[in-house]
């Protein structure tokens, strides 16, 4: 008895231990009243995670860094051209629950998506055929292209490792951030972990982000009641 019981949890935590793990991490991005939470490398750690340096280019070839996005929150994600239609980070929910608010609500304004355009398949990416089918708003969805590994995904977290290698048949292109979505504020800290192809993870991101907007609103004014 006490056997096949061992063994039916044995088979529960193989098939969705993982998941439940990058459950327990995405929990950690829970809003709270004063402000999103910010990400550490431990649990009891108190440093801040601050995303590393990067280096993409748009289909003008110009480059897009920390720099030239100054100021801007940026929601990062992953694009897989080949990818079939059910892929996550494709689906239609990205634009209606992220990239519209940010297009038509003015308190939004310095919030912009940038999605790094890959193919696992190794072939060229063929970024400006793909903006012509997908066409969006430049100036606040940014498509680019850049290193295979995507610096802004290198961080150890609980439990968890974004870039580590997932199975093929759980994550197209076969890592485990490519359906990951990232929050970083406009200070290059890390503020949610989002999985893309869960609707209610990205209806949370569509409400942290205003909350974070609320922070730095919140930020500003009492900034000004100090110079007063």
């Amino acid at each position: 008895m006490g056997g096949a019981t061992s063994k039916r949890i044995g088979l529960f935590l193989l098939l969705f231990g993982v998941p439940l793990i990058f459950l327990m991490v995405l929990s950690r991005g829970d809003t709270e009243y004063n402000g999103l939470k910010f990400y550490a490398k431990n649990i009891t750690d108190s440093g801040r995670i601050k995303v590393n340096d990067f280096l993409f280019y748009d289909v003008d070839s110009n480059a897009i860094t920390k720099e030239s996005l100054e100021g801007k929150s940026i929601i990062i994600t992953t694009l897989i051209p080949s990818c079939p239609a059910a892929c996550p980070i494709l689906s239609k929910q990205l634009g209606e629950y992220i990239y519209n608010p940010i297009l038509h609500e003015t308190r939004l304004k310095d919030f912009i998506i940038v999605s790094q355009l890959i193919d696992t398949n190794g072939n060229q990416v063929d970024l400006a055929s793909f903006i012509k089918e997908q066409p969006v708003n430049a100036e606040k969805w940014k498509i680019v292209t850049g290193p295979q590994e995507n610096p802004l995904y290198d961080f150890d977290l609980p439990n968890a490792k974004l870039n580590q290698d997932s199975p093929k048949d759980n994550v197209i292109g076969g890592k485990t951030y490519y359906k990951m979505i990232l929050l970083i504020d406009k200070n290059h800290y890390l503020r949610g972990i989002y999985q893309g192809d869960k609707t209610p993870e990205l209806k949370r991101l569509q409400q942290e982000i205003k909350v974070l907007e609320r922070e730095y609103k919140e930020e500003l004014e009492k900034n000004k009641e100090v110079n007063i």
